[in-house]
């Protein structure tokens, strides 16, 4: 009797070049990717100090999002608790002012029948380089994933082509 185990995952392509995790680790990989995004702004970015008031304004607002958002993805890691209550207008500017709006795009589009555009592949490889050191590197397979697709995203913008969620 040969028993035959199916593992249902995504498949993000462009050309020629894709990557193919289970649905499971996909989502550990975004949530990893969180959590090395959270961990990359208290090491560089939140303790800036701005000479404009406003724009230290927006950096204090954006360190009590993420404070608030570690506190809470530490308890409860949903991906679409943080759609809901994170990833709204005014949190997605701060995302771009501070050059990691890549986190929004890599975590709001759905698994299936969606793309990337090259935008957003430049946007999530320009995260990916400023947050690969920290990602957690006791699970190395979140670092293989991590090139693998980082080499999807630069097809496209090599390309200029979209990428394919599947």
């Amino acid at each position: 009797m040969i028993i035959q185990i199916i593992i249902m995952g995504i498949e993000v392509r462009c050309i020629n070049k894709y990557v193919d995790p289970s649905y499971h680790f996909w989502n550990a990989f975004r949530i990893e990717t969180v959590f090395a995004t959270i961990r990359y702004f208290k090491s560089n970015i939140e303790n800036k100090k701005y000479e404009d008031a406003c724009e230290q304004e927006w950096l204090n607002k954006l360190t009590t999002y993420m404070n608030n958002m570690e506190t809470e993805f530490k308890c409860n890691t949903d991906l679409d608790m943080l759609y809901t209550k994170y990833f709204q207008g005014q949190f997605v500017e701060l995302l771009i002012l501070h050059g990691i709006s890549g986190l929004y795009t890599l975590c709001y589009k759905p698994d299936t029948e969606a793309y990337y555009t090259v935008g957003n592949a430049h946007d999530m490889l320009s995260l990916f380089k400023l947050i690969k050191p920290y990602y957690d590197k006791s699970n190395p397979h979140y670092l293989t994933l991590l090139k693998l697709f980082s080499a999807v995203l630069r097809e496209s913008v090599k390309t200029k082509s979209i990428i394919y969620i599947r």
